[in-house]
């Protein structure tokens, strides 16, 4: 197993533990108890059998909570999408890479039951740097000359590699380089093939601080946030608040962006545009995304929105959020969307 420079980072959320109650930190002006962070070992109702998602908070099978996630590589050019299995991941991650389009990766504590995942497309530097935070063993098919650094500091599933034909597929109803999927039984027989284990080196903990169910996180102070409009110029995404569910529906290329799988609308609860310098790698046209050495950004749930700042422990260790008061900022139980915004695009964003 690859050797890691850190330990997996700290994410919160609202727990009750055998022996320490924590209370939800709704606005952290009104109230001065914070919620603690969850760990794999904490069961807050035993009598379902079930733990809280390090992801995500909500409640899932005991079994997944024990285990390392996958992150794994989405194509998101036209012609790759719709894609096949994103809307189960936890969190997503949204970059920019060369020419203007983006991939995102999803970060999944449950893949189960999905008939195929993908297609899956090519690492670049920064996103391993993300996966490593969730300790999550990270798949892609294929990587740009300057991401090989990085990938030797995770575990990585290479569907392009001596394991490829173990792990991935191409399938038959799309072109390649679009049409590379895997499924949940390839994921695993990946795993073995590469030796790696499922298994956290330590009790991890959650990467965010989190609310529960019952007591949404409203942001008082803030900006309305109806419409949330990140700015990439090739997909055009947006985020569209709908107040009957409380959850951000999500929109690019001019339509509704679906699973194939179910033919539904991604949503997602809480939304951070993490504001990013870059420079170019020399005589090429990839992006040197640096995100390990902090900035600002905005942080969205409920219709509202304010400003943050990040900082990560860097440079392989977590990131963390905080609101213009210094404190660690705490989201609502539920998905959770990340876009790497690039500096000097940042007149592109648009919040209604």
């Amino acid at each position: 197993m690859k050797k890691r420079l850190v330990l997996l980072g700290l994410i919160a959320v609202l727990i009750l533990a055998i022996s320490l109650i924590a209370g939800c930190k709704k606005d952290k002006k009104e109230e001065e108890t914070k919620a603690t962070k969850q760990t794999e070992t904490t069961t807050v109702d035993p009598t379902i059998g079930k733990l809280r998602s390090l992801l995500t908070n909500e409640w899932i099978d005991e079994e997944l909570v024990l285990k390392r996630p996958v992150a794994i590589m989405f194509n998101n050019i036209y012609d790759g999408c719709p894609q096949n299995g994103i809307a189960k991941a936890g969190i997503i991650y949204e970059a920019p890479v060369e020419g203007g389009i983006c991939r995102l990766m999803g970060v999944f504590d449950d893949y189960s039951g999905l008939e195929r995942i993908g297609s899956i497309r090519s690492a670049r530097t920064y996103f391993p740097m993300f996966a490593n935070e969730y300790d999550a063993i990270y798949m892609h098919h294929g990587y740009a000359y300057y991401a090989i650094d990085a990938l030797e500091m995770v575990d990585d599933l290479d569907c392009g590699g001596g394991y490829g034909g173990v792990m991935a597929y191409r399938s038959d109803d799309r072109v390649a380089p679009h049409n590379s999927f895997t499924t949940p039984d390839m994921i695993d027989a990946g795993i073995e093939a590469c030796g790696y284990t499922r298994d956290y080196s330590e009790t991890p903990t959650s990467h965010f601080y989190f609310s529960d169910e019952k007591t949404q996180i409203n942001i008082v102070d803030g900006i309305t946030a109806n419409i949330i409009k990140p700015g990439y110029p090739v997909n055009y995404p947006s985020f569209e608040y709908d107040p009957a569910t409380k959850l951000y529906k999500r929109y690019q290329y001019g339509e509704a962006h679906i699973d194939e799988l179910t033919g539904e609308q991604l949503t997602c609860k809480n939304i951070i545009l993490q504001y990013c310098n870059y420079s170019m790698y020399e005589d090429s046209p990839y992006l040197n995304i640096n995100v390990s050495e902090g900035g600002d950004g905005m942080f969205f749930t409920n219709g509202m929105g304010e400003s943050i700042t990040w900082a990560k422990d860097y440079p392989w260790g977590t990131t963390h959020y905080y609101d213009m008061a210094g404190n660690e900022i705490t989201l609502n139980t539920g998905k959770t969307w990340i876009c790497i915004c690039l500096t000097n695009n940042l007149g592109a964003i648009g919040v209604e």
